[in-house]
């Protein structure tokens, strides 16, 4: 929050994230921070789990040790 403002600027994202690219999904959220920033917003909202696009049907699928490193091998 600026100093000069008691009005905090918050901004939900909504992202199209992908199951295990934690890479890409990590660019895609500095992408959406980047303009966050240059629009002056305080706070940025992102989905839940959206950093390593969590999808239930996948993990059901997949065993937990098939899971390492944001590699999904199944």
């Amino acid at each position: 929050m600026s100093p000069r403002s008691e009005r905090l600027r918050a901004a939900a994202a909504q992202l199209h994230c992908r199951p295990g690219d934690v890479a890409g999904n990590l660019a895609a959220h500095l992408e959406v921070l980047q303009k966050a920033g240059h629009a002056n917003v305080d706070l940025v909202v992102f989905p839940e789990l959206s950093l390593t696009g969590y999808d239930l049907d996948m993990i059901a699928a997949c065993r937990a040790s098939d899971l390492v490193a944001g590699v999904v091998s199944c």
